[in-house]
């Protein structure tokens, strides 16, 4: 049994990597010795893999050093599972990791979490590019201070994408120092990072050329200019800035840019600080400033099923909802794998929109929203009443409830269009995940969505032709009388990262024939690749 759920979770989560050369694979928390991470990239080679298996903190006595290594992808099982930190016993060197002379090195999946011994990352001297997706980085704040206080990045090409940088230290870039070279943000949110100078979330030093396209700066400081971006050079390549978001950060100014490198190619909308605050490039017809703007932003930020960090947009007024066109492509999600495009106009509309307009910032709006527990279709954001919209191609549910069961009146058939039902967007949910150190086998994840039948239903999710390619993941579904997901018909439907037949006591509930059924179907999945 140990063997099969290892397989599974191998499946779950890193199905798409398996064509690399060799998968090392992770199963200690240790510093060092071996199985470690620190053995595995000292050993590793070109095209290797690097599956970390353990959940928990793995924290290290001193720097791990990647030299002269090329193509390597270092993936774990989520923020929400794994955080690799700096011992309280740190016992030497001023980063995390140091990384030189290499190339295409992949971080994915982890959560990195500091104090105030060390930054997070030295990346210098690399001609390939190093790459941080589905990654939170924060609480790097070394004492004394230094530039860069999460990442210091020189003659290297970097890229974020979905990442959370929260609440760094730096003299000089709070959360990053980038000197030369291309740097890409994507879908990232900077949140209360400071610089003890400029740059709160990111000071640009010289020979950069920069993309930063649909982020989130929220809350960030700096003492001098610049609380989320400084450029002070005379020197320098272009930022193109496109669809993102600013919102209570402080200082003199949030965009400090004498020499004029910045370059906005529309859908950016900051809400603008007192006194001189203004931003310094020419505005696109689709950018917005001012100090009126109304984010509509959560006042805290959410963390979902994945660990993941990041501030929502709660109403369809926020200024932030359908900004562009823009002149750079738009990322096909957003950082929660939401439709990066979904129609945010006030009022429910008869679909699908098919031109929908992106939303500035990290987080794409969703107007399919479960507040409330009830079963009804009738009942406004009920999650019966969101199947039963049409707004998109691909539907987005969200779900922002707390712990609820939830007792359909009748089956829930999926039958206008495409849906992503993601139950992993409610706070307080946990993908599955991989045992700690020494318990081989997978950990099941937290389901605060529950769907129970109460009211003698034959199947709970009824998935139909004109439904093909949904998704339907981190939900708990028991007792129905024949099946809890049902797809007949249809194709491309995926079924991930749910609780089926065991509610929320740990007790078997079963679904009567059968917890899953696909029948005349193709191109459907239960389980596998990350989703």
């Amino acid at each position: 049994m140990k063997n099969l759920k290892i397989t599974l979770f191998f499946l779950f989560l890193f199905t798409s990597f398996w064509s690399q050369a060799i998968i090392k694979v992770v199963d200690t928390n240790a510093d060092s010795g071996p199985g470690s991470l620190r053995d595995h990239i000292q050993n590793a080679n070109a095209n290797d893999t690097i599956l970390i298996d353990v959940s928990g903190t793995i924290e290290l006595l001193n720097e791990i050093s990647i030299n002269q290594k090329s193509n390597l992808w270092i993936i774990g099982p989520y923020p929400t599972h794994l955080t690799i930190s700096p011992s309280t016993g740190w016992i030497g060197g001023n980063n995390l990791f140091k990384i030189d002379q290499s190339s295409n090195i992949h971080f994915e999946n982890i959560g990195y979490e500091g104090n105030n011994l060390t930054r997070g990352f030295d990346l210098s001297g690399n001609p390939g590019q190093i790459g941080f997706k589905n990654c939170v980085i924060e609480g790097f704040q070394p004492s004394p201070a230094l530039d860069g206080g999460a990442i210091f990045c020189v003659n290297t090409p970097l890229k974020l994408e979905n990442c959370s940088v929260f609440e760094n230290l730096g003299e000089n870039g709070g959360a990053i120092y980038y000197d030369t070279g291309e740097l890409e943000l994507i879908n990232t949110t900077f949140y209360n990072n400071v610089a003890n100078d400029g740059g709160g979330a990111l000071f640009l030093n010289d020979g950069f050329n920069a993309t930063v396209i649909h982020c989130t700066f929220k809350d960030n400081f700096s003492t001098s200019d610049g609380s989320c971006i400084a450029i002070p050079g005379a020197t320098g390549g272009a930022v193109l800035m496109q669809g993102n978001a600013s919102d209570g950060n402080g200082g003199n100014t949030q965009f400090f840019d004498p020499s004029g490198f910045m370059n906005s190619v529309g859908g950016n909308v900051i809400k603008l600080n007192g006194g001189g605050d203004a931003v310094p490039y020419t505005e696109h017809p689709t950018d917005q400033s001012a100090q009126g703007i109304n984010t509509f932003l959560t006042a805290t930020p959410v963390t979902d099923g994945y660990g993941l960090k990041y501030f929502r947009i709660t109403n369809c007024n926020s200024d932030l909802v359908d900004v562009g066109p823009n002149g750079l492509p738009t990322p096909a999600f957003d950082t929660r794998r939401a439709p990066r495009k979904l129609s945010g106009e006030c009022g429910i509309v008869s679909g699908p929109n098919l031109s929908p307009l992106a939303d500035a910032g990290a987080v794409e709006f969703t107007k399919l929203r479960v507040l409330n527990n009830s079963g009804n279709a009738l009942t406004t954001n009920s999650l019966p009443w969101c199947l039963n919209q049409n707004l998109d191609l691909t539907n987005y549910i969200e779900f922002n409830v707390g712990n609820v069961i939830i007792d359909p009146d009748a089956s829930m058939i999926v039958a206008s269009a495409a849906f992503i039902i993601d139950g992993f967007s409610q706070v307080g949910s946990e993908i599955p995940g991989p045992e700690a150190t020494g318990n081989p086998g997978v950990i099941e994840g937290a389901f605060p969505i529950e769907i129970e039948n109460a009211n003698g239903l034959t199947d709970g999710f009824i998935f139909t032709a004109t439904s093909q390619n949904s998704r339907i993941s981190g939900i708990r579904i028991t007792g129905f009388q024949n099946f809890g997901i049902a797809a007949t018909g249809t194709s491309g439907i995926k079924i991930q990262g749910n609780q089926i037949g065991i509610n929320s006591s740990g007790f078997v509930s079963s679904n009567i024939s059968s917890g899953s059924m696909i029948r005349a179907s193709s191109s459907c999945i239960i389980g596998g690749g990350q989703h």
